[in-house]
């Protein structure tokens, strides 16, 4: 191990890298030489603290040597983040030792990332808050005269600059942001923050680097750099009419690639703003915000025509009379064929949209929500605000109430039901397959069911639904029936929405169906189909 390390700085050394880095960290099998918790030799490689880290200073001396001096960096966990007791192998006052011995063996610089990776704490998902382990990097940089470097959990390019600016520590490492704007740096040293694109912090890429290439749900030209060389589009040799139905992720998108190569673009939206499905994503995720409000200004920036307000109909196509249609109207919500399902207990998808000013469900409402929707809508037409809503959530909201039963337990679900469940609300879920969260990767996935676990939420899996009440659903469950009391019964799957495109196909040569309405998913998915769709027009 050691001549391995040894070999490959020099290789680095070679090929013309100013610093090569060992990572013992995050339970790797240098770290596990570190902890006393995995660490059980009885030779000069265990014991005392000296001795687990002699292997990791043999480590640096080699890779000095073979590469003739150059900059040595080591990243280590700060902590690795296990409980007190048994299970915890070392803390931040240990690491505190580890680094000085490490500056002492020759070290040139310290990244200190935080945990382990099969410690059972949330380090780097969407809700946990920015900045949260660089108290660990200050810890080290205490301790030590080197430069330390802090992260882990740092989306925001301004959170690493007050970061530095106040002496947490000398730098910051950024991964994620970085494949969701390549350009973040050299965009933040020439002062356009504006032009960052955000990461939304879903862990996506990490999930797809175990089967390349690697994807992001943002930057969809990640993993396609062969197939789209440049982050601007080769310009169109024709000039086309090009209309864009649906104002979400996958309309803005293929609005933004067609415009960038020269087309006659218009955005339509039956909304009162863009965003789409991304509006109430927002609000269960605090990520999506700067994500949609960053992709309304890419629109509005370019010569593209928005129509917002505007439903789309076979004689609105016929009438516009475009070249091209790209169809990114959004998913259907996927409602059971049971006994009950148009009850007023039922708020769907479509009923939610409505705030947003969508066409209304036509099914009966009761007579509250009748009469709250309009001022509620105007309500959110000029006061839309993501945190607003959490807030408003928290109260005995006319849509959601306090009791809600959620079908599905995809990520839409889970997501949903922890939002609820810190609302102060009491959620139901129920998923008719045997699994939780199978339509996302388990980087994320397992910290949702442990929140709602913790919380002792009802969670049904492979149950039956077989009526919706008044009060509540009916569901089988191994032929046993159950009845889940509920104010409200909210579906949270989607499907493919292809009324428009079955009515529109054959009025117009080219169409592009996009986004949910063509093959539900997920941001990643909507955004990706929107940007191959514009490049192919």
């Amino acid at each position: 191990i050691v001549e391995a390390y040894g070999d490959g700085a020099r290789r680095a050394k070679e090929a013309g890298y100013d610093i090569v880095e060992a990572i013992p960290a995050v339970g790797y099998i240098v770290a596990q030489f570190l902890s006393p918790k995995t660490n059980k030799r009885t030779d000069e490689y265990g014991g005392s603290l000296e001795n687990r880290m002699r292997l990791l200073l043999e480590i640096v001396a080699d890779m000095k040597k073979k590469s003739d001096g150059m900059a040595v960096s080591v990243r280590i966990s700060g902590d690795d983040l296990y409980p007190p007791g048994e299970k915890k192998g070392y803390s931040l006052e240990d690491s505190k030792q580890m680094a000085k011995l490490l500056e002492a063996g020759g070290v040139d610089e310290i990244d200190v990332m935080a945990g382990w990776h099969s410690a059972p704490v949330a380090m780097i998902q969407s809700m946990v808050p920015q900045g949260k382990w660089l108290y660990l990097a200050e810890g080290i940089k205490s301790a030590v005269s080197i430069p330390v470097a802090g992260g882990t959990q740092v989306q925001d390019i301004e959170v690493a600059a007050e970061a530095v600016a106040s002496g947490k520590c000398d730098m910051v490492y950024m991964a994620r942001a970085n494949i969701a704007d390549p350009e973040l740096a050299n965009k933040a040293k020439a002062g356009k923050l504006h032009e960052i694109k955000p990461c939304i912090n879903c862990c996506r890429c990490q999930e797809s680097a175990d089967d390349p290439p690697v994807y992001c749900s943002v930057n969809p030209r990640v993993g396609r750099e062969a197939e789209y060389p440049s982050a601007m589009p080769e310009p169109a040799e024709v000039k086309k009419k090009v209309l864009v139905i649906g104002g979400g992720p996958s309309g803005m998108e293929a609005a933004r690639v067609a415009a960038l190569k020269g087309h006659n673009v218009t955005i339509v939206d039956e909304n009162y703003q863009l965003g789409g499905a991304m509006l109430l994503a927002s609000i269960a995720n605090p990520k999506m915000g700067p994500q949609m409000r960053y992709k309304i200004k890419e629109v509005e920036a370019l010569p593209i025509n928005i129509k917002l307000s505007t439903e789309v109909t076979p004689e609105f196509v016929k009438q516009f009379n475009p070249d091209t249609v790209v169809l990114a109207v959004g998913g259907a919500p996927k409602l059971p064929d049971v006994p009950g399902i148009d009850k007023t207990i039922v708020r769907s998808r479509t009923d939610m949209q409505a705030l947003f000013g969508a066409k209304a469900s036509n099914k009966k409402k009761d007579f509250l929500m009748t009469l709250a929707l309009p001022f509620v809508s105007q309500f959110v037409k000029y006061f839309y605000n993501p945190d607003l809503f959490r807030k408003l959530l928290k109260f005995d909201f006319v849509f959601i109430k306090n009791r809600p039963a959620l079908l599905g337990g995809g990520f839409a679900g889970l997501e949903m039901g922890e939002l609820l469940l810190e609302c102060g609300k009491k959620p139901t879920i129920i998923e008719e397959t045997p699994y939780f969260g199978s339509d996302f990767g388990p980087i994320t996935r397992w910290v949702f069911k442990k929140i709602l676990r913790d919380h002792n939420v009802p969670m049904y899996s492979s149950a039956t639904i077989k009526e919706i009440t008044d009060e509540g659903i009916k569901i089988d469950i191994g032929g046993e029936t159950q009845f889940i009391d509920a104010d409200a019964v909210i579906p949270t799957n989607i499907t493919k929405n292809t009324v428009l495109y079955d009515q529109i196909k054959d009025m117009v040569k080219e169409i592009h169906a996009t986004g949910d309405g063509n093959d539900p998913g997920k941001l990643m998915e909507a955004i990706t189909s929107g940007f191959i769709a514009g490049n192919k027009i």
